[in-house]
């Protein structure tokens, strides 16, 4: 049979909810119970137990601030309840809405990290889906919603005859599966989209500066000893670097154009 009247200890074990907590509430003036004049004890009535139920409750299942918990229990009126229910239904949507994209980019980086498992110093040619190229300035750029699905890339153009590879510029580069990541508004200023087509394609570690051309010459002797005449633009992404003692290796993947 239940009392009229609890310790704080008693109220602990019956709700499930710390001493802490309950004292917590207290002193943020969210929750008022007196001591008891004779002894100096805090005595919790049934009320007082209904209300810490309830304030623990909106801030765990509902994810309510406290003083929004507080207000909960002691609306007015049912336009209050509506105005917390309705403001913590949005701020939970573009929560969760941030959350999905947070994951979708990850999916990005996780199929990043399969091609350097599967390609490193491998060659293969590949039938490319589209991709995007957007300008050297949507590299950097948080503004954007480029720079959450786009790879900093290098392109270089490569002469089949005559001399090695020529450098060109920096550029953003998205494939065709995550432009959906990207806003309208960016994705109506990107520079051009490549047409899927057959690349000698391939990942290998190699220096830091991605402009310089000896970036490519050893990948472009190594595809030329397995027969493979390269001609065109070439695209080379960066993709991650892990920290070697004092030194960094750096990983990219390049999509080599073969001639015809």
């Amino acid at each position: 049979m239940m009392k009229d009247r609890y310790r704080i200890g008693e109220v602990e074990k019956l709700l499930g909810i710390p001493r802490s907590t309950i004292r917590f509430y207290i002193k943020k003036g969210i929750l008022r119970v007196d001591k008891d004049k004779s002894n100096g004890y805090r005595y919790y009535s049934r009320e007082d137990m209904r209300e810490i139920t309830h304030l623990a409750m909106g801030r765990s299942y509902l994810d309510l601030s406290l003083d929004d918990s507080h207000h909960r229990i002691h609306a007015a009126s049912l336009d209050d309840f509506h105005k917390i229910f309705y403001s913590q239904e949005e701020k939970l949507t573009r929560r969760i809405l941030k959350d999905k994209r947070s994951l979708e980019i990850l999916s990005i980086y996780n199929r990043m990290l399969e091609r350097i498992k599967k390609y490193l110093h491998k060659f293969e040619v590949i039938k490319t889906e589209d991709f995007h190229i957007f300008s050297e300035e949507y590299i950097f750029d948080l503004r954007t919603t480029v720079i959450e699905a786009g790879f900093t890339t290098g392109l270089f153009h490569i002469d089949g005859k005559e001399g090695g590879p020529v450098f060109l510029g920096f550029r953003s580069l998205v494939h065709d599966m995550d432009k959906y990541l990207v806003s309208s508004e960016d994705f109506s200023c990107r520079d051009e989209t490549v047409a899927g087509t057959s690349y000698l394609y391939t990942v290998f570690k190699g220096g830091g500066d991605m402009s310089s051309p000896e970036i490519l010459e050893e990948i472009l002797v190594s595809a030329a000893a397995l027969g493979y005449n390269i001609e065109g633009n070439c695209y080379l992404s960066y993709l991650l670097e892990v920290a070697k003692e004092d030194t960094k290796e750096y990983f990219y993947e390049v999509y080599l154009p073969l001639s015809s």
